[in-house]
């Protein structure tokens, strides 16, 4: 008998202590809301740092899973220049943002430097990198050109480069140009396949031709 009014008394404790947090939401069949919708939310935190705000200790980590279609997590604008954006923050400040950044256009902003180093034109789907300055690497973390190219670069099939070999006094333009080559510097060529056979020659000119 004394269990069984002990467990009535913790069970009228716990719905006591639960009412006032249970008057801050209003459920409707399967919607749950704040009885105020202007209220924001929080987990882990008395701050209201957005409407909906999470904050620990520790790492944070938000997770949508589907467990037989996809899954998606969106952000849906209200007026056509408005953002629609994830903002990327250092201890408080944005540093960075991305996504459609008061149009319908995709970019990466530094805020920092209030530039766009990437840009989708949503219209004709045209990229610029770097469209308001500073240079692009590819092969390197420190481009001193608008565009630099650490190592042999391919167009449409055409090799363009050093070629084989990696000696940075030859040049050799052409699929198979300077295919074999090994310690041969100082060298051009030019065209499908020149100088395809030379390995240890030197200081070739300009060959435009097919063949050695």
């Amino acid at each position: 008998m004394k269990k069984q009014i002990s467990k009535i008394l913790l069970s009228a404790m716990v719905l006591c202590s639960s009412v006032p947090a249970m008057s801050q939401w209003t459920v409707t069949g399967a919607v749950v809301a704040p009885t105020v919708l202007t209220n924001n939310v929080s987990v882990g935190t008395t701050v209201n740092g957005a409407n909906i705000y999470a904050e620990k200790a520790n790492a944070v980590t938000l997770g949508i899973k589907s467990q037989s279609a996809g899954a998606t997590m969106f952000m849906d604008k209200g007026l056509a220049t408005a953002n629609a954006a994830f903002a990327y923050k250092l201890l408080g400040t944005t540093t960075w943002n991305s996504g459609m950044l008061g149009n319908s256009n995709f970019s990466i902003r530094n805020v920092v430097l209030n530039s766009f180093p990437f840009f989708i034109n949503n219209t004709n789907d045209n990229i610029s990198l770097c469209n308001t300055g500073g240079n692009v690497g590819i092969g390197t973390a420190a481009p001193d050109y608008k565009l630099k190219v650490s190592g042999d670069a391919m167009f449409n099939g055409v090799r363009v480069g050093k070629c084989s070999g990696g000696i940075l006094s030859n040049t050799g333009v052409g699929s198979g140009a300077l295919n074999l080559n090994s310690t041969g510097e100082r060298n051009t060529s030019i065209g499908f396949e020149s100088m395809r056979s030379n390995t240890t020659g030197s200081f070739n000119g300009t060959t435009i031709f097919y063949g050695d």
